[in-house]
């Protein structure tokens, strides 16, 4: 990487935690600090955070507003171009940071704050997680756990995106927008629950979907190859948004059982089992009391 990198001597912790980010896009302040130093302060967190950012070259860029709860943080062009030159992490250019949408920022957040419950959950054990953003960089859950094995040739992964990444075609969707890029669900796990290993597709509702979002949601999760093996979880913002959505998914998808509600406080704090409504029952009782 030459001389301008030498300077930074980042452990291999530093770099998992540098990795785990870029992994999401960005992180903030509040999930950074239960992912990573829960049984610490929150200040411990931020100047963890702080001291990427003072790193020369800067490793992580801090956003937003200056309010303490308000900050999150993503990795710089420099902690990319490290980073991939380290072989920790995938991604199709390393030369520039993230880009950000102000209108999805809730919803980002929010995500990445119930994956981190998942991951710490304890009916859960050793989780894998492909997110939402890294779907949509062309990383599946198949290259993923390929690049982490050490079994992927980065440079041709890199140079040859396939086109039809998630087995959509345009037209299997009636009354869709041509040429419509294919829907990623907000995540895909796998982990071992009750001594089994499961398969689990993620999906966080933080406004209520259109009757054709709705219809290209449930399409994709079903009938994509690699989606429609995976129990569907369903996370809406809260109780009420989640009581509404039950019959409309009733009424449009075809293997019940394989399909769960959830609202958001739930599955962010109750155990894994006691957070979910099964659209096989016909009573709305958790799958687990």
């Amino acid at each position: 990487m030459g001389s301008y990198y030498r300077n930074l001597e980042l452990t291999e912790n530093e770099e998992s935690k540098l990795a785990y980010i870029q992994s999401n896009k960005f992180i903030t302040l509040r999930s950074f600090h239960r992912k990573f130093l829960k049984n610490k302060t929150e200040a411990a967190a931020w100047y963890q955070l702080e001291k990427f950012c003072k790193f020369d070259p800067p490793l992580l860029e801090r956003l937003r507003g200056s309010h303490f709860e308000e900050r999150f943080y993503r990795l710089t062009a420099a902690a990319l171009k490290y980073l991939d030159f380290e072989n920790r992490i995938l991604v199709r250019n390393p030369r520039f940071p993230n880009g950000m949408r102000a209108q999805s920022y809730e919803h980002d957040c929010r995500v990445i704050a119930l994956r981190v419950s998942f991951e710490e959950n304890p009916d859960l054990m050793n989780v894998f997680w492909v997110s939402d953003f890294e779907m949509r960089t062309g990383v599946t859950p198949e290259i993923k756990a390929g690049f982490i094995a050490g079994k992927l040739n980065k440079t041709t992964w890199r140079y040859n995106r396939d086109k039809d990444l998630f087995h959509w075609k345009e037209g299997d969707l009636k009354g869709g927008p041509k040429n419509q890029y294919p829907r990623t669900p907000d995540g895909y796990m796998e982990a071992d629950l009750d001594g089994r290993r499961e398969i689990f597709v993620f999906e966080y509702i933080h406004q209520s979907y259109s009757r054709q979002t709705l219809d290209r949601m449930v399409y994709q999760l079903e009938s994509d190859p690699v989606f429609s093996k995976g129990y569907k979880l369903i996370v809406s913002k809260n109780t009420e948004d989640a009581e509404s959505l039950i019959p409309r998914l009733k009424e449009r998808v075809k293997e019940k059982e394989k399909w769960f509600v959830g609202d958001y406080e739930r599955a962010l704090t109750a155990p894994f089992k006691k957070v979910w409504f099964n659209l096989g029952k016909s009573e709305l009782i958790p799958v687990e009391n």
